[in-house]
């Protein structure tokens, strides 16, 4: 059978392949499988028993099938399932069902979960927050929400569906906020309980969308009202079905205002800074299987050199993607883009190379910066990187190519720490002015030196530019702020 992604999978039978709960002599069957005369035979001394089934899945069975349950069972209409989910003492689920079909079955659980005792209205002042203090934007969204006059409840990374299920019989927040799809399973059925339950569910995708959502087994994750801070992919999204999609960017960490240097980083004061990591956790596992086409990546290779940009955009039209959602072929998409992107971060860094430079990261850069870089391990994002952007003469921001429009942390954190960023050319610096940005921007990796020179030999002009950048950030680009995007509904 064909599931609802358009994918082949088998069908277990017998007894084995049914979820068995509760002992009473009215059963409630959730998907007959495909014999149902073989479930016949175990429900045989069963008092009254009522059914539903997938539209999907019965499509596809052979002519009869539906004939072969007893005559006195009666059919449900899926609208009438919670019902009789409550009536029934015994409940049987075909093992498959949320494989197979999750937006269905997920929709039909849903309904039967919540009917057990059906929370009360939304709170107006709540919000769940999925996620910990690990998590890089988590501790910034939190204070923001409160700073709003929202409480906060912060849910575990392992919350599971039947435990969101709990949570929301007992109480509904006014919003359920997710970063990067955290709190959600990839079936769906956390979205289909905050559906069902009427809560509003966001999701901000601070990293590439397709990424996330190639995880997803289900097409619940259209009905998340979405917010990207890369523009590019609005459209795309929207394409592909989701109702609501908004562009939210990235902010500066609330850590990162006020800084100040530290005793003994006056070793910054006249060198270039670069701060992050040679390549995303988990990258290996992420894009098993991928190849780079040996032609494009020429090109694109060439196209670094030009100062262009070989982003996700240009491989997904190079490679002839015209589907990112459902199947794998987003992750070749993807893989060809950090590839590019890795070639790129490293001959930013060989030019920078060629003025004091320092470099906060993983062993993984040492093998692209030559020998007179300062390689130092990673620094805590919130205690130890917001004095060094205050400390160095200059912050280098190497821009994401994996996202064709978008920004770095490093936009909003550097100038919020009182450092002067200088940047690659990306379409996301829109956001700015344009009298702030052409004075820190670069489009070929070799005018890096001569960028850096300049504003260190001009100390009025670097002045003026942490002023003023720092005035910007501060104007417009906080957490604050986005939280009262997301609340007024942007």
């Amino acid at each position: 059978m064909r599931d609802e992604l358009g994918r082949w999978a088998s069908l277990p039978s017998g007894p084995g392949a049914f979820e068995d709960s509760g002992n009473g002599p009215d059963c409630l069957v959730l998907g007959l499988g495909p014999d149902p005369g073989e479930l016949a035979s175990v429900l045989a001394d069963a008092g009254r028993v009522w059914w539903v089934e997938c539209p999907d899945f019965e499509s596809q069975t052979p002519p009869g099938w539906a004939d072969a349950a007893p005559a006195h069972w009666e059919r449900l209409a899926p609208d009438r399932t919670a019902e009789y989910y409550r009536r029934a003492g015994r409940v049987l689920v075909y093992s498959r069902n949320m494989r197979l079909f999750p937006s269905f079955w997920g929709s039909v659980m849903a309904d039967c979960r919540l009917s057990l005792a059906p929370g009360p209205a939304a709170a107006a002042d709540e919000v769940w927050l999925p996620g910990s203090e690990r998590d890089l934007l988590h501790l910034d969204l939190l204070h923001a929400f409160e700073a709003a006059g929202l409480h906060v409840r912060v849910l575990p990374d392992e919350t599971t569906p039947s435990e969101l299920a709990e949570m929301l019989r007992q109480g509904r927040p006014k919003l359920f906020f997710s970063v990067n799809l955290q709190g959600f399973d990839p079936l769906g059925e956390s979205i289909q309980l905050l559906r069902r339950a009427e809560v509003r569910t966001a999701v901000w995708c601070v990293d590439n969308p397709y990424h996330l959502i190639s995880s997803m087994r289900s097409h619940c994750w259209r009905e998340v009202e979405f917010f990207v801070t890369d523009h590019w992919f609005l459209e795309p999204l929207k394409r592909d079905g989701v109702r609501r999609v908004a562009h939210l960017p990235l902010a500066a960490s609330g850590s990162m205002f006020g800084a100040s240097p530290h005793a003994g980083q006056e070793y910054y004061a006249d060198r270039l800074v670069f701060a992050g990591r040679s390549r995303f956790p988990g990258k290996r596992r992420f894009f098993a299987g991928c190849k780079l086409d040996p032609t494009a990546w020429t090109e694109a290779r060439t196209l670094l050199v030009d100062g262009l940009r070989p982003d996700f955009a240009w491989w997904r039209e190079r490679l002839g993607v015209a589907r990112l959602w459902p199947g794998a072929q987003v992750r070749q998409v993807g893989f060809s883009a950090e590839e590019a992107n890795l070639a790129w971060r490293s001959t930013c860094l060989e030019h920078a190379s060629h003025v004091p430079l320092t470099v906060f990261g993983d062993e993984g850069w040492r093998d692209v910066l030559a020998n007179q870089a300062d390689l130092r391990g990673a620094v805590d994002y919130h205690t130890e990187l917001p004095s060094i952007y205050a400390a160095a003469g200059a912050v280098l921001n190497v821009t994401s190519l994996l996202l064709p429009w978008g920004l770095t942390n490093r936009h909003f954190d550097a100038p919020a720490a009182g450092g002067l960023i200088l940047t690659d050319d990306t379409p996301g610096l829109s956001i700015f002015p344009e009298d702030l940005v052409r004075e820190v921007r670069f489009h070929r990796a070799e005018r890096i030196p001569a960028l850096f020179d300049r504003v260190m030999a001009e100390p009025l002009l670097r002045t003026d530019l942490i002023r003023a950048w720092g005035e910007e950030i501060r104007a417009r680009h906080t957490y604050a702020a986005r939280v009262a995007a997301v609340l007024n509904g942007a």
